[in-house]
């Protein structure tokens, strides 16, 4: 259909817009049919969202998204219609990109905001010995080949994505030449055939994870150990136990020890005459919980230690005191 006079003509190829709608910029994409054009001096969002203000630029269909602050048009509260600001080195001016939301399905490659932290799939199977490796990949084709995980990860995956059917073949070999009787040969058969099985599992998994979008029933259903995430505490480190002390041999010196604190960073150490009354005197700071050796003693003068571990948060409480006879 003939543009008004005035409007600029879509590239070759493009699709015209019905009567009524406003031509794109040469060397833009034209919108869907059905979209309903913007009053004067607006651009139109993608199918089924709201125009933007006046002034504001239409998004490219296909240009990719831009990581950052998405806000949401102020007459779009459902989100149909991201957009963002990205500044240019070209003289300042700006640009909209339109959020694109990812779906199950789509190739390996596609956008992932950074601040996204996915959940993991373990793929070291190197550490698992012939009979592990071969279990374990029988159970993570039986469980995408299962329901519902035909229905989260359908095959056939987009190349070059393993299929199940390579796996199989791999595990097959593996479990063959593991039949075999034990020898040199054989084992060293069995070592070859290994990687093949190992590479195709940890090609597939970042495949998985991208589709799964960090949904932890689908992860589950993926067949693959999801990977421990550590866990976050805003508490300081405990007391720390069983404090030991002993003199080293060396005129003067002590020797302290103590069970390692999860959550320490560093021990702190202080000695006193008498715990009850004191005084506690500072005899510095040691990163290792099994080794707080400290000096300046007299020989047979009767010496009280106690320790604390200081973490992220903080120290923690100081120990109970331990005696130890200076030689």
């Amino acid at each position: 259909m003939a543009y008004p006079s005035g409007e600029v003509n879509y590239p070759t190829g493009g699709t015209a817009c019905p009567a009524g709608e406003m031509a794109c910029p040469t060397g833009e994409m034209a919108y869907p049919t059905g979209e309903t054009a913007c009053p004067t001096g607006e651009t139109a969002c993608p199918t089924g969202g709201t125009a933007f203000p006046t002034g504001e630029i239409r998004p490219l269909i296909e240009e990719k998204p831009f990581p950052g602050r998405e806000r949401a048009h102020p007459r779009d509260p459902e989100g149909s219609c991201q957009h963002q600001p990205d500044t240019t080195p070209d003289g300042g001016k700006s640009r909209t990109r339109r959020q694109v939301p990812l779906r199950a399905g789509v190739a390996s490659n596609a956008y992932q905001p950074k601040d996204k932290k996915m959940q993991k799939l373990t793929i070291s199977f190197s550490k698992l010995n012939n009979n592990d490796l071969y279990a374990k990949a029988s159970h993570i084709m039986a469980t995408l080949a299962g329901i519902p995980g035909d229905t989260y990860f359908p095959e056939p995956f987009p190349s070059p994505i393993p299929g199940l059917a390579d796996i199989n073949t791999a595990a097959q070999a593996l479990k063959a030449a593991m039949d075999k009787i034990t020898s040199t040969a054989v084992t060293a058969e069995r070592n070859a055939l290994r990687e093949p099985l190992i590479l195709l599992l940890q090609q597939l998994a970042p495949y998985l994870e991208i589709v799964a979008q960090d949904n932890p029933e689908w992860l589950e259903y993926t067949g693959y150990d999801l990977r421990k995430t550590p866990e976050h505490t805003h508490m300081p480190p405990g007391m720390p136990q069983d404090v030991r002390v002993r003199s080293t041999g060396i005129t003067g010196f002590i020797q302290t020890k103590c069970k390692p604190e999860p959550l320490a960073d560093f021990y702190e150490l202080e000695s006193s005459p008498d715990p009850a009354t004191g005084p506690w005197t500072y005899r510095g700071s040691y990163p290792n919980s099994q080794n707080m050796e400290t000096g300046g003693f007299a020989h047979g003068e009767d010496v009280f230690v106690h320790v604390r571990a200081v973490g992220t948060n903080g120290p923690g409480p100081w120990s109970d005191p331990a005696l130890v006879l200076v030689s």
